[in-house]
């Protein structure tokens, strides 16, 4: 009986096997295919002109006493153009209705409705750290692109607090 487990407390435990699964299309792949599929975006989405650029994003695992599931998505772009979006951004190209609003210098801005260009909307607030530190770049970008983009930032604030800041 001792022997028996002794030899049973000695057998080479393997490794669990990785597996990777698309959350796209739930398909799951053992690491050979994984790294086909990989290199099967780059190879169907080729541009001669526009680069093909692919950005996986992995999350939870899943694990199990003989396997490791990696679920993962990814984004495929061509260019600028989206092809594949791991995230959903409704935001973006959404129609909102037309309202008004006052500038910080009394001037009425419309905001929705039918336009000729996009608008940025930019919401912030003068105890959020992250508003005031991305202000420089959204001032770049506006002096960059003024005549492509509308660029409007809001805030809750008291206009006296907002001109105090």
């Amino acid at each position: 009986m001792i022997f028996v487990i002794i030899i049973s407390c000695n057998n080479e435990r393997n490794e669990p096997t990785t597996f990777y699964k698309n959350l796209h299309t739930g398909e799951i792949l053992n690491k050979t295919e994984f790294e086909k599929f990989e290199n099967s975006l780059y190879l169907k989405n080729t541009d001669s002109t526009k680069k093909t650029i692919v950005t996986f994003m992995f999350f939870e695992i899943e694990k199990s006493s003989d396997s490791i599931i990696q679920n993962f998505k990814y984004d495929l772009r061509i260019g600028d153009k989206y092809i594949v979006r791991a995230n959903a951004y409704e935001k973006i190209g959404m129609k909102i209705p037309q309202r008004n609003f006052t500038s910080i210098n009394d001037e009425k801005t419309i905001i929705g409705g039918k336009k000729n260009k996009p608008t940025l909307i930019n919401l912030w607030f003068i105890n959020c750290p992250g508003c005031i530190a991305e202000m420089p770049a959204l001032n770049r970008l506006k002096e960059k692109y003024a005549e492509k983009v509308d660029f409007v930032s809001l805030t809750f604030e008291q206009k006296e607090d907002v001109l105090v800041f």
